[in-house]
């Protein structure tokens, strides 16, 4: 990444000219990106079931609809219903509708002078208002009439508009609500209400709504981001680079997306704010570096280098973490969350190279201007570096009753976590207050709504003209009729009762199935099939039960239909062979894709995060660690889901996965410091501090940046995201305060390593092979143990022990050449060469004795030193290296031991024969 950062700064000129000139044809390629707002995009188009729905639709008519609402305190008039029906020839005669059930075209059967009528209603217009007032009456005591196309008081009414499916796509849905809209436009100002509903409306508004916020939202994002970034960094400059990374990076990632094919949808067209906001952070952290790094005197190029240097893994890794949140949302069935998953990792990967490439760039252009201005009065201690003292020295020491805090806080926030319910509902992006959300409640308060599910049953050809069958139709239905939640539930058993009923003149006794299969099947010749086609099939083996409501919430009407299902299963309506289905069905049902979606996404990323921290820092207690501190925020922010019952939808099942691949970005940076600051120190506690006091103005100025990006989507009018922006803005502030107290509180007493240290450090072969301390080693595991322990390098000439000194540790030279010498007087005794892999003061590691010898270094010498302190770092982070090191040691301090007892021996034998000689 540093090579990367140095490039871009190294050929500036050539790297903002290609940047400016791919985005030319980036620009034209965004005239031609597709727009989905649809229902389809919130269910699975591979799900086994939307086959069965388009085998129903092939029999019994098309549940896509759309309806016209007119109301009016004095509806039956000759001028309006002459108006209704000018709408209803218009309508009708269009290319994209099936058919139009109204007081117009629906048979209204009953008795007139002993003689079965089927035309509809309003098949004539009466001029007289005795006359309309008659037929007003009628309608609302006609059951297949009254809710369904007519409301009770008789003052509203429905046009309901069956559409092609095969002549309407989901693209072709906002042509549809423009030819409505035209059709009906003209009339509304004889009405008190005349507005038509449904799938083209509402995907009409969703459309118009998607535009506005797009260029609402973004705008306000720029502005906080860029008064952010210039107040903080003190510099307009400062505050623009980022805006302007961040617009290329959208207008390549648009231009990607309408090549791939990625249309924008309810939830993607939030990922230029995310482009802007998210990629800004490690612009900041750029920033901020290579600024200081200019404080300090360096140049330009020095103050890139060492940016590259020190933020360089950081970078990669947050990156790389970052895509993975946002890419871990594409494994969903869903195409809504998929998209979004497809588009926001597309536009992280052009927005992080255009960190690592183009603001490299920019710097070397506008550096100059960038240099920070001294302040008048420098206190000695920064806020940073308080608040680090203060978490290191005053909270650190209650650790176990800070992290039991957390934990107690966890608990609390999981028992909520149970309460959330879920919902895939397209009204449920509708804002309450809005227009359009006013006219479905106003509707569904006298009519029924515009979502049509079908029960259709399913037995031998002939069978449903049979009584005994019709008694299971019509107990069904009076079963669905009286499940509160539906509107209204026709079926081919109300069309035979009305039959029945008005060929028989009779009253509310009845309104009855017949007793035999003949005169079902007499009494049906009198009736057209208009009256029953939607209800029973050609051949009387499959019935069609048409449910009509206006439920929103997904978690209750799947309840609804497992408790129907239940209740079907059970035989409590004889052995019945049945499908439910129905558009809105199958968008409710996919509820279980977001369960899904969350599982695979949160999961995955815990994995993946788990499994790339522990891989870098080469300890799974690292990788636990980390996840420990980001997780917190995700648990408490769905506790706060559950306990204020925001439904886990569309926009908020990609809270957990998103944040944690954002909020472990300043993990990875305090951790990537520490283990920097650890090389230097040598002590942990100073190092997590010296790391805190150099990361929290980024972690804050970019968390504060994040949180207050994400929260602008609370100007949506979309409600899932709004509850994505706030509570995503809501988990990254929670996450700053888990970072900034949980981590340094894990990880005040660890000694960490990285990959890279380990890559980077060369042991000679000899080393391994002839030291005594690594005997037993594999070449990882002696890098592990070199760098867990601590490291001193002496230039030529170094006295490393002296003389007489008193000494607790032993050395283990890693390179160069050194010499243990006496001093007798003026002349110098050399008693042995200590090279490579050689081992010298190790007795005073079990012995505090004075040194016997200087030890000086005769080339630029690297020494491993152990002692008491070291021994028990290292047992503490590694009981198994420390082990087998412990088990060397003893293995040479017992050799020296010998050694020595063997000298004392020979010194002995030698001034006894000398004893006995001189005697």
């Amino acid at each position: 990444m540093r090579r990367i950062i140095e490039l871009g700064y190294a050929w500036a000129p050539w790297v903002i000219l290609l940047s400016v000139l791919t985005s030319i044809p980036a620009l034209w390629a965004l005239q031609s990106i597709r727009i989905d707002v649809s229902s389809r995009t919130l269910s699975d188009p591979s799900d086994p079931a939307r086959l069965v729905l388009s085998k129903v639709r092939e029999e019994f008519g098309s549940d896509l609809i759309a309806v016209v609402y007119a109301e009016d305190s004095d509806l039956f008039t000759s001028d309006r219903l002459e108006r209704l029906s000018l709408i209803h020839q218009t309508i009708a005669s269009k290319p994209y509708v099936e058919r139009v059930d109204s007081l117009f075209s629906l048979p209204d059967i009953r008795d007139v002078d002993g003689i079965l009528e089927t035309a509809p209603l309003l098949a004539e217009i009466p001029r007289q208002a005795a006359d309309l007032a008659r037929l007003k009456e009628l309608g609302i005591e006609n059951p297949l009439i009254r809710q369904n196309l007519l409301s009770e008081d008789g003052e509203a009414t429905l046009l309901t508009i069956y559409l092609r499916p095969e002549e309407v796509g989901e693209s072709e849905l906002t042509e549809v609500e423009a030819s409505l809209e035209g059709i009906i436009a003209p009339h509304k100002a004889s009405f008190e209400a005349l507005y038509q509903l449904g799938r083209p409306e509402l995907q009409s508004w969703l459309l118009e709504t998607l535009e506005s916020d797009l260029f609402k939202i973004l705008p306000l994002a720029i502005l906080l981001l860029f008064l952010v970034l210039a107040i903080n960094q003190r510099s307009v400059l400062t505050g623009a680079i980022p805006l302007l990374n961040g617009l290329i990076a959208t207008i390549w990632t648009l231009a990607l997306m309408s090549v791939l094919g990625v249309p924008l949808t309810l939830l993607n067209y939030i990922v230029p704010v995310l482009i802007i906001v998210v990629g800004s952070t490690e612009d900041m952290h750029i920033l901020h570096c290579f600024r200081t790094r200019l404080s300090e005197g360096c140049s330009g190029a020095e103050a890139i280098s060492r940016t590259g240097t020190e933020i360089g893994l950081a970078l990669g890794l947050t990156a790389a973490t970052t895509i993975l949140g946002f890419a871990a949302t594409s494994v969903s069935d869903l195409p809504i969350l998929r998209s979004f998953g497809i588009a926001a990792m597309i536009g992280m990967v052009v927005r992080f190279a255009l960190s690592a490439l183009l603001l490299p760039a920019w710097l070397r252009l506008v550096g100059r201007f960038l240099q920070p201005k001294p302040r008048k009065s420098q206190r000695l201690r920064t806020p940073a570096a308080r608040l680090s003292h203060t978490i290191i020295h005053r909270i650190s020491p209650h650790s176990r009753w800070v992290l039991t805090a957390f934990v107690l806080c966890a608990i609390a926030a999981g028992v909520f976590i149970r309460e959330i319910r879920l919902n895939n509902d397209l009204t449920e992006f509708l804002d309450k207050d809005t227009l359009l959300h006013q006219r479905i409640e106003q509707t569904a308060a006298k009519l029924a709504g515009t979502k049509v599910l079908y029960l259709t049953l399913q037995s031998q050809p002939g069978s449903y003209r049979q009584p005994v069958h019709l008694q299971e139709i019509d107990a069904i239905t009076n079963h669905l009729r009286n499940i509160d939640a539906f509107d209204t539930v026709t079926s081919f058993s109300d069309v035979v009762k009305r039959i029945h009923q008005q060929l028989r003149a009779g009253g509310a006794d009845d309104f009855r199935i017949p007793d035999t299969e003949a005169a079902i099947t007499q009494m049906l010749l009198f009736a057209p099939t208009e009256a029953f086609r939607s209800y029973v099939s050609d051949d009387f083996a499959r019935a069609n039960i048409v449910i009509r409501c206006n439920l929103g919430d997904s978690t209750e009407l799947n309840r609804l239909v497992a408790e129907l299902e239940k209740e079907l299963q059970g035989g409590r309506f004889g052995p019945i062979n049945y499908t439910l289905t129905g558009e809105a069905l199958l968008v409710s049902e996919a509820v279980a894709s977001i369960v899904t979606a969350q599982l695979y996404s949160l999961g995955g990323m815990v994995l993946l995060l788990f499994l790339a921290v522990t891989a870098l820092f080469l300890s799974v207690r690292c990788g636990i660690y980390s996840l420990l501190a980001n997780l917190f925020p995700v648990i408490v922010i769905f506790g706060v889901m559950g306990l204020g019952g925001i439904s886990l939808n569309v926009g908020t099942c990609m809270i957990a996965a998103i944040t944690l691949g954002i909020a472990i970005d300043d993990t990875l940076h305090i951790l990537v410091r520490f283990n920097r600051e650890l090389k230097a120190t040598n002590d942990e506690r100073s190092a997590i501090e010296n790391a805190l006091r150099h990361e929290i103005p980024p972690i804050v100025n970019t968390s504060l940046a994040l949180a207050g990006g994400f929260a602008m989507l609370g100007f949506s009018s979309f409600g899932p995201v709004q509850q994505f922006g706030i509570l995503s803005a809501s988990v990254l502030l929670i996450a700053v305060v888990t970072d900034l107290i949980i981590t340094p509180l894990l990880f005040a007493n660890t000694r960490l390593i990285t990959l890279w240290d380990i890559v980077g450090l060369s042991l000679r072969e000899r080393l391994l092979k002839e030291s005594p301390v690594f005997r037993g080693f594999t070449p990882l595991r002696a890098k592990r143990l070199i760098l867990f322990s601590d490291i001193e390098e002496h230039a030529a000439g170094t006295k490393v022990i002296r003389r007489g000194d008193v000494g607790d540790c032993m050395y283990v030279v890693l390179s160069g050449e050194l010499e243990a010498v006496v001093d007798h007087g003026e002349a110098q005794q050399t008693l042995n060469k200590i090279e490579v892999g050689g081992i010298f003061g190790e007795v005073a590691l079990v012995a505090r004795e004075r040194r016997s010898a200087d030890v000086i270094a005769r080339t630029e010498t690297r020494l491993l030193r152990l002692n008491s302190d070291s021994l028990q770092r290292l047992q503490r982070f590694s009981p198994y290296l420390s082990s087998q090191l412990f088990l060397n040691i003893a293995s040479i301090i017992g050799e020296r031991l010998n050694d020595r007892v063997r000298e004392s021996e020979q010194y002995a034998l030698r001034l006894s024969q000398k004893t006995d000689t001189e005697g």
